[in-house]
């Protein structure tokens, strides 16, 4: 893809942090978004940190500068950006990017605690790469494996839930995330077995939702799964965000990132629609 580096196939190693946060918040997007002082904040009805957390767009300097302060102090920006979660009920989140340690040292030491550590992979769709680690007969079904991929999800694909680990009072609230994406194509195997999501936009697709039933695990079907969606987008390149920190097959790490989170600050008067939210609700993950 153009500026990124790559060559031969290949992705880059490493990609700008602003780049990265705009295309997520464009894959995953959040009820409300507004962008203050350098930080762009998402709230989405407390459900999921990637739609209810903010980030800092390009350097801790230059947040400083846009604020009117004079790079003096650690806390600047994070008064507004705590007094944003706590007017709607939430404590702050900050999605915070590998290259941004100094934002990271200064959110430890104001009391944020780390959670939910993710990594960005990516992998070029012009060539399909061999799928490894999968479990006796893995190759086998995965070949005979039925996918469909659907405009929206159905009863099968939402019946997946519980084994992507959401609880299901969280689950109206994702879809209704999920329904503001211009294209998602949703896949899911014939059985009900194994389902994912994609997002189709512009040159990059983005993987999401992945599940598979415990009994079904190790027999390839969510790499089939997978392949549906991006099928759809053969040459273009992926954003693959792997579960659990995993490695995916043919996929190269891109950036990584957590979150850091806790801060509680007193909320005066729950905003309309957030009755019963407290203060020292922590989004979900």
């Amino acid at each position: 893809m153009p500026g990124d580096g790559a060559g031969n196939g290949g992705v880059a190693m490493e990609a700008r942090t602003e780049r990265w946060a705009r295309r997520l918040a464009e894959d995953w997007p959040a009820e409300e978004s507004v962008t203050r002082g350098g930080w762009r904040l998402a709230f989405s009805e407390g459900v999921t940190r990637r739609a209810n957390s903010a980030t800092l767009l390009g350097s801790r300097e230059e947040a400083r500068q846009k604020d009117g302060g004079d790079g003096g102090g650690e806390a600047v920006g994070l008064e507004e950006v705590e007094a944003f979660y706590a007017e709607r009920g939430l404590p702050a989140c900050v999605h915070v990017w590998a290259d941004q340690t100094d934002l990271d040292a200064s959110l430890a030491r104001r009391g944020y605690t780390a959670e939910g550590a993710t990594l960005v992979m990516a992998r070029d769709l012009s060539e399909r790469p061999q799928r490894s680690g999968q479990g006796e007969g893995g190759a086998e079904a995965a070949e005979v494996a039925e996918v469909a991929v659907l405009p929206r999800p159905d009863d099968a694909w939402n019946a997946l839930w519980p084994d992507a680990e959401v609880a299901a009072s969280k689950v109206p609230a994702i879809l209704r995330i999920m329904g503001r994406v211009p294209v998602m194509g949703y896949a899911i195997e014939s059985s009900g077995a194994a389902r994912g999501c994609a997002t189709l936009a512009g040159e990059w697709t983005g993987v999401y939702g992945m599940a598979t039933r415990e009994a079904e695990r190790g027999k390839g079907l969510a790499g089939a799964v997978l392949d549906a969606p991006l099928g759809l987008r053969q040459g273009c390149p992926a954003r693959l965000p792997p579960r659990g920190g995993g490695q995916r097959p043919g996929a190269a790490h891109l950036h990584a990132s957590r979150f850091r989170g806790g801060l509680r600050l007193p909320l005066q008067s729950p905003p309309p629609g957030l009755t019963g939210v407290g203060a020292d609700r922590r989004p979900p993950a």
